[in-house]
């Protein structure tokens, strides 16, 4: 599956995006708004591959956003499947986990998070902050 605007490509992550996902998760300014934490190669890899056996098991995830200008990928967008009861991810309750859509309704959180290393310019969200990507701290 893949959505298209006039300017970005929306598709299912690939082995190959490892190397943007790498740049990406290793950036301090991006991961300060995705839980603070910088991520080596191999954890990136292993992100990856859980982006992606989402998509396997759940027929839904997180896409990855291609610049269709000059092809990189500024980051990901999408839905997380998680456990309405608990509000953990679906893969931490196997025994609960929804296989497809055959098992019902799904409890969905969205999220968006286009992230851009050393973004060029900031913006006031109006919080006493200045942020590329607005004040999700709250």
């Amino acid at each position: 599956m893949q959505l298209e605007t006039e300017r970005l490509l929306l598709r299912r992550p690939q082995p190959g995006d490892l190397d943007a996902y790498s740049e990406l998760f290793s950036d301090p300014e991006v991961v300060r708004y995705t839980g603070g934490v910088t991520k080596t190669r191999d954890e990136s890899e292993l992100a990856l591959q859980r982006m992606i056996r989402h998509w396997e098991d759940f027929e839904i995830g997180l896409f990855s956003v291609v610049q269709k200008r000059d092809n990189r990928m500024p980051g990901r967008v999408g839905f997380l499947l998680w456990d309405a009861e608990s509000w953990l991810h679906a893969r931490a309750r196997p025994a609960a986990r929804p296989k497809r859509r055959s098992a019902g309704r799904w409890p969905v959180r969205t999220g968006a998070a286009v992230m851009q290393p050393k973004a060029p310019e900031r913006r006031e969200t109006g919080r006493g902050k200045s942020s590329g990507f607005g004040d999700w701290s709250r």
